[in-house]
Formats: C-alpha cells, structure tokens, sequence
C-alpha cells in the first residue's frame, strides 16, 4: 500500500510509525512544509517539501512562526506534483491545520480511499470523525490526544481510534530498585522555555517531602540557561537550599536520551496540559515509572497505581504525596518500572501499532486499496 504522511515537519515520534508501516512492505511518501527530515529515518522514506505561500511571510511578520504553520496554505503547483508523483491510497495527516487541510482536499480530489489524521483535542475528535466520514466516505481519526478516563491501551475513545506513537524497545537495562546506598534519581524532561512544563514544581514538591532517603533530580531539555523553566528550576533550588541535589542539562541529543533515561529511576512530568507527552512512553520502554499530572494526556498509556501515578493537574501536595510514595518504597519503583515496560511490550511497539492500522484500514495488509475501493488508478 502506499502510504503518503503529511506534517510540518518531521519530529523524532514520526519514527516509530514510519518505522513500522515499513516493515510491514508499504511504501511511503512524506510531505513536510517546513524543514527535512533526521537522518534516523534513513531510507525508509525521503520527505518532499511543499513550502508555505506566499501569505506566510505576511502571517509571520505580523503573527510569528506558529501562525505560519496553523494557518498558512501552501504552494498548490508543489503539492499537486507530489500527490501525481506519489499516488497514495492513505493520507495521514499529522496535525488538522490549514497545510494539512489542502493535503486533505487533494486527497479527496484524487480518489484516496481512506486519510486519517491524528493528534485532535479530545472533546471534538467523534464530531471531527463523524463530519469527515459524511464528507469523504471512507475517513477515520487516529489520536493521541485523549481525555480523563479513557480507555489506556487503546480502542475507540469519542469517536476516534487511540493509536499512540510506538517505540522500540531499548535494550540493555532490566527495570529494578535504586540500590541501596545511592539516591533516587528523578529524572524531568522539559522544554525550559514552555511555561505551561513547570519544571520547578518538582523542586518546591521535593522541599515539601518527608524522605526517608536522599533524592536527586536532573533536568533535560531543549532551551539555554537563560530560558525561563531553566531560571525558575535554579531559583527554586537555591530558595529551599536543593542546590546541590539539581543538575541542568541542555539541548540533548534526542539519540542520547535512552542513556538518560538507563541511569535514572522515576520520570516525572508536572505539565500542566500536555498533547502527548512522548517522554511516558519513552521513559516506560526503559523500564521507569513515571510520575505526571492527570492532563498529560499519554497518562493513558500507563495505568495509575501500577506502572505510574498521576495526580492532579493544579495539586502540589498531590505530587509531593506520590514523590513521597515512591522515593520511601523504593521497592514500588522496581515493580512498576517492571510493570511500565510490560504495558509498552504488550501495547506500544511497532508491531502492535502496525497491527492497529492494519485492523483499522480493511485490505492494508492485503496491499493496494484502490481497487477494493473503486478509487481511480491513477493520479493527476
């Protein structure tokens, strides 16, 4: 089958899906509007670049960059000659803006039988689903985005399918107790310039604790000293004398990261909203259990109590009660971090993934849809 994903640009979590669809023999086509791919995608798929109009220089002088992206069309002749060159039976749209919307309407144009898109808050993905199968007849949502109470491992939630971004499993480390003798190291993945990470949560819940052993946390993200996550962490260490228990690291490598999150114990996530949050997932891969706010919505992929804990989104204590539950019992950390990479094993690899889009779109593991569909046989 081939497959023709459409996003603004490749991101690291692209991977794992692109990852999978190819090892399952489709052929795939990427459309980016801005930038070119990571070399970790290798040769499984050589992204085109069908560049914003003109009106996105207008948006971004009066708007900035993110109006560019949302709300900027792009360069029709450029994405007419990628649809004839590439000829998709599915197009899956990353993110529902007016970029992708154009892909959309080519699609439609073009006979494509099926195009999903994924990543919709969570109280419009059933009516986003409904309309788009009334418009184009064969259309669904793939979301990682989902709300309170939802089924973790995935299904259909309002509407729309629950298709996480996979991961591979990473080798090497067996989950288990800090040892004794040495703290427990947190570990807080951040954005520092991102107000809504608050990173410096996890400082003031840290002072707040009664431990019964030392803990340590480390912060890694992208951003400089300067950023204002990266000022508030340092501020709030030195007000409660933590100084010496906070390390700040900058603009890691994403490759890096399985080693990062190998030499720590517990993930913690204090974000107040979050679309995904792909560092659960990666952090659960590598066997740590992961601590986050009930708005992180990959909260969903682990399962509270038993390979994380979630507490509430604006409850300080409430994520100093859940530090407290896991830095005291550090036996707690060894079995839900045994329990964490279980649940990614058994729901989040790129198999299973593979076999969720297989499922979801009838006739993708038997190859081509368009003549089972009675879509055209050729485009342009």
């Amino acid at each position: 089958m081939r497959i023709l994903i459409i996003q603004k640009r490749f991101h690291p979590n692209t991977y794992g899906y692109v990852k999978a669809l190819a090892e399952r023999g489709h052929e795939l086509g990427m459309v980016v509007h801005s930038g070119g791919a990571a070399g970790a995608l290798g040769d499984l798929v050589q992204p085109v670049q069908v560049p914003y109009g003109r009106l996105s220089r207008r948006l971004a002088r009066l708007f900035g960059s993110k109006a560019v992206h949302r709300f900027a069309p792009p360069q029709i002749t450029a994405y007419a000659r990628a649809f004839r060159s590439f000829r998709p039976d599915v197009v899956l749209v990353k993110k529902l803006r007016v970029g992708a919307l154009a892909g959309i309407l080519f699609a439609r144009l073009h006979a494509v039988p099926w195009i999903l898109w994924r990543n919709n808050p969570p109280r419009r993905t059933g009516a986003w689903a409904r309309a788009l199968g009334r418009a184009f007849g064969r259309a669904a949502t793939i979301t990682t985005t989902v709300g309170a109470g939802d089924e973790p491992a995935g299904g259909w939630i309002n509407g729309a399918r629950f298709l996480p971004y996979p991961i591979e499993l990473p080798g090497g480390r067996e989950p288990g107790p800090p040892p004794d003798g040495r703290p427990v190291r947190l570990l807080v993945v951040v954005k520092y310039g991102s107000a809504r990470k608050r990173p410096e949560w996890v400082v003031e819940a840290l002072a707040r604790a009664q431990l019964t052993r030392p803990v340590t946390i480390s912060f890694v993200g992208s951003g400089g000293p300067n950023s204002r996550g990266a000022v508030a962490v340092r501020e709030a260490a030195a007000a409660h004398g933590l100084s010496d228990r906070v390390t700040l690291r900058y603009s890691l490598p994403h490759e890096e990261m399985n080693a990062v999150y190998a030499s720590h114990d517990v993930l913690v996530l204090p974000s107040r909203g979050e679309p995904f949050g792909m560092v659960v997932l990666e952090a659960m891969a590598n066997g740590l259990p992961v601590v986050c706010s009930d708005t992180v919505w990959s909260k969903c992929c682990l399962v509270d109590g038993e390979s994380g804990l979630i507490f509430p989104t604006e409850e300080l204590d409430g994520l100093r009660l859940r530090l407290e539950a896991l830095c005291n019992h550090p036996e707690r950390i060894g079995a839900m971090g045994a329990a964490a990479r279980r649940r990614v094993e058994n729901h989040y690899t790129l198999g299973a993934w593979a076999d969720a889009f297989e499922e979801l779109v009838p006739g993708a593991a038997a190859g081509s849809l368009r003549g089972a569909a009675g879509g055209k046989a050729g485009v342009g």
